[in-house]
């Protein structure tokens, strides 16, 4: 029989999506996938289905985790890393604090003798700097107190000028923020304070308001600003919020406020706490409705800043209507920085259910998919990051077609984590959304999907910042299931449900790619294949391929289908019950999707047969002593849940047409007895699997009545009990073990294997699966790295299952 490599031979045409006119860019990313594996890459590895890249090229670089930590918001350009309030702040201060400096010619004679002890640097309308070879430091420095003095002058003509000269010094200090500062002190700080409080003279306010702002670009400055802040109780955060609502004082004291709410975020000062408590987002919410876009984007942030980490908050944003003028923003403006600070801000909100219900409601997800197709890679990915959380929120009719068109086209992409949002934005969109799932069908997601899963496998995609090969895979495994997902979202709940399932296996390799991903046993891969592969079996016209359907196994030189396959997952899966999860997947997960799949693949003779000569093996028996068939084990298991029972009760109804396992369940009265439990069980489907169970038994006893077989006529055989308990399940021994004399020894599976489909004699030797296999042993398929537990440890003593043994 032909082999085939998973996914080879894929169709070229991933997409019937025409390129996007939205793609502004085709920049060529850098590096060739430095940490993908060296065995993935081999000439031999299945070909990529080619794809338009268009549009594409310009997302590579994006932050390890799916977050951002630069905002960009004071230094207007796209930068990425925001290591300090200075580079935060770099530019603003110079656009808008365009003041040259004091103008003494207007002051009387009195006043000017006030400023005699000034040196020229402060008095001169030339800017510092100029002749910077002729400062004295020393001479400016001592001048400082006289400053300090003069801003506390009853003259307020005098304390403004005063507070114009500190202005324009700290100005220049704030350029120079890694040289020692001259003038920058705690008496000076604290005389521009009492100046703020005291005083309401709007040039006064204003002037002061400004020092302080460049004062607060500098690290040493800000220093002495929290510690005003922290010493008295946050009355200079209130100082700064009372200034919003001013049209000439509200620039510097917003900017302030920004830089000191971003160290307290980075430090853990007190000032952002301070600000909740003197209702601060409300006065910043109020300033999302200006017209300034550079000025907005540090409103935008100072909220963000405020509520991030606090649900209350979020909630009082909600109520101020914040929400709806973040979408507003979002959808009006141009502005890059403006719209990749909002998006930022979006992200926390779109992470708190009433917000995010609001941020819909808005229109946000119209407005966020505007930007998919904008040139800045940090805007495309900030709004991927919002679009991911919203896409949980239900749409009902709303029409996001032009979105999911988007979504096709970013497929296309090399970028793995662009694809990585798109995949699971596609999934949860489509998920109870019968209108979505028709257009992704119409527009052939499926293939998409199956290109992506395919791409995933051979670890293709281009990962920026990525630092390990662990990592790079880590986020491999994370787009396959994405992938996987979404499929598994088009097979159900649409008219066209029936052809997804059908086309599932239909696609040239695409079988041997399932396949391959049961044999590769990564447990978040893993269940969501085995709920598509689940899905696909539900269709007879499916099952000739998956009887057909083999690949070698790697570096056993033997080739394995899907029956051994799923069956070993069942049998791994039963030794690591007590686990509960393996990598945040729920073990009793596999062990019914194992189930109920080799339930729907018994219905062909051929692997029906092959299933009991898998089941019946040794090698693949669970339990004490490896003695039980893997249903019997888990029906009497503490985390047998609802689905286990059912899946384990319809494969027995399969297998139980076996002769001699239904032999071995007539033989201990406990089994019968297990199934009568059920068949009054309030639960429709685990009752129907149970009457149809002992159905079959009963017409296998009668047909064994006239034999040597001495139980009791139907009538007696099969009386249904109201109650079957642990009690009645515990009459048997360990010598009353029914599996003695029903598993088949090897010459026997020798001479009773069913033949291939094509008719030649199938050479399969079952070889057991390794101790190593069980969950936490270096060599296990599902090895964290965390853990070594011995292979196969036996059952507690509450688990020794009762007449089972």
């Amino acid at each position: 029989m032909h082999h085939q490599q998973p996914g080879q031979n894929l169709p070229p045409s991933a997409s019937h999506v025409q390129p996007s006119p939205f793609a502004q860019s085709q920049t060529r990313g850098h590096g060739l996938l430095q940490h993908a594996n060296p065995q993935q890459m081999q000439s031999n590895q299945a070909p990529m289905i080619p794809s338009n890249q268009q549009g594409m090229q310009k997302v590579h670089s994006w932050t390890q985790q799916h977050h951002f930590v630069d905002s960009g918001v004071q230094s207007m350009t796209p930068s990425t890393a925001m290591s300090s309030a200075v580079s935060v702040m770099s530019g603003t201060s110079s656009m808008q604090d365009e003041y040259a400096g004091p103008n003494l010619a207007d002051l009387t004679d009195t006043q000017q003798r006030k400023f005699d002890n000034i040196p020229s640097e402060f008095t001169s309308h030339q800017p510092f700097g100029a002749n910077q070879a002729d400062r004295d430091p020393n001479a400016i420095a001592n001048a400082i107190p006289d400053l300090i003095g003069l801003l506390d002058d009853s003259d307020e003509v005098v304390v403004e000028q005063a507070a114009m000269m500190v202005r324009k010094f700290v100005k220049l200090e704030a350029k120079q923020p890694f040289a020692e500062s001259v003038v920058q002190n705690s008496n000076l700080v604290m005389a521009l304070w009492k100046v703020l409080k005291t005083h309401r003279r709007p040039e006064i306010i204003n002037t002061v308001l400004w020092a302080l702002f460049h004062i607060s670009m500098r690290s040493d400055g800000l220093e002495k600003l929290k510690q005003i802040v922290e010493s008295h109780n946050g009355q200079f955060i209130v100082e700064l919020l009372a200034h919003l609502s001013s049209e000439t004082a509200y620039k510097p004291a917003l900017m302030t406020l920004h830089n000191l709410l971003q160290e307290s975020s980075k430090q853990g000062s007190t000032a952002c706490r301070l600000a909740q408590q003197a209702n601060g987002l409300r006065a910043v919410v109020n300033l999302l409705d200006g017209n300034n876009e550079k000025f907005l984007s540090i409103a935008v942030d100072c909220a963000r800043l405020l509520y991030r980490q606090s649900p209350e908050q979020k909630i009082r944003f909600l109520q101020a209507g914040g929400p709806m003028k973040l979408v507003n923003i979002l959808r009006v403006y141009q502005h890059e920085n403006l719209l990749a600070t909002t998006t930022r801000a979006l992200l926390p909100l779109s992470n708190c259910t009433q917000n995010a219900r609001a941020i819909v409601e808005a229109g946000g997800i119209q407005a966020l998919q505007l930007r998919l197709d904008h040139g800045s890679q940090r805007l495309v990915s900030s709004s991927l990051d919002c679009l991911r959380n919203l896409s949980d929120v239900p749409t009902g009719d709303m029409d996001i077609t032009d979105l999911l068109r988007k979504l096709l086209h970013l497929l296309a992409g090399n970028d793995g984590n662009v694809v990585l949002y798109c995949v699971w934005i596609l999934s949860n969109m489509c998920a109870n959304n019968k209108l979505n799932k028709e257009y992704l069908c119409k527009n052939n997601a499926l293939m998409s999907f199956i290109r992506v899963l395919q791409t995933a496998s051979n670890g293709q995609y281009v990962l920026s910042n990525v630092k390990s090969p662990a990592q790079h895979q880590g986020v491999m495994e994370d787009v396959q299931e994405g992938a996987l997902a979404a499929i598994r979202q088009l097979c159900v709940g649409h008219d066209g449900a029936a052809q997804v399932q059908l086309a599932l296996l239909n696609l040239p390799g695409a079988a041997e790619l399932y396949l391959s991903k049961l044999v590769a046993m990564r447990p978040a891969v893993l269940k969501q294949m085995l709920q598509v592969l689940n899905k696909a079996a539900a269709q007879d016209q499916n099952l000739p391929t998956f009887r057909d359907t083999k690949i070698i196994l790697p570096n056993e030189q033997r080739d394995t289908d899907f029956c051994e396959q799923i069956t070993c997952v069942l049998r791994v899966a039963c030794f690591s019950i007590d686990l509960t999860e393996v990598e945040n997947v729920k073990v009793a997960d596999l062990i019914w999707l194992s189930m109920s799949t080799l339930q729907h693949l018994a219905a062909d003779d051929v692997m029906f047969r092959r299933i009991l000569i898998l089941m019946k093996s040794p090698d693949f028996a669970v339990g004490p002593q490896r003695s039980l068939l893997a249903p019997l084990f888990v029906l009497s298991h503490p985390h047998c849940n609802e689905n286990i029972q059912r899946s384990a009760l319809g494969l027995l109804n399969e297998l139980t047409t076996d002769q001699e396992i239904a032999t071995l369940l007539l033989r201990d009265q406990n089994y019968v007895a297990m199934f009568d439990h059920f068949a009054n069980s309030q639960i429709q489907a685990n009752a129907t699997y149970a009457i149809k169970l002992l159905e079959k038994l009963n017409a296998h006893h009668q047909r064994m009545s006239g034999g040597v077989n001495d139980r009791p006529p139907r009538e007696e055989f099969y009386q249904p009990q109201a109650v079957w308990n642990e009690e009645q399940m515990g009459g048997a021994t360990g010598g009353d073990d029914p599996f003695a004399n029903v598993f088949y020894q090897q010459s026997q599976m020798q001479q009773q294997r069913p033949p291939r489909a094509s008719g030649g004699a199938m050479s399969y030797d079952p070889s057991p699966m390794m101790d190593s296999m069980h969950l936490g042993s270096p060599a296990s398929p599902w090895h964290s790295g965390t853990h070594n537990a011995p292979p196969y440890p036996a059952p507690s003593a509450s688990n020794q299952f009762g007449g089972y043994q």
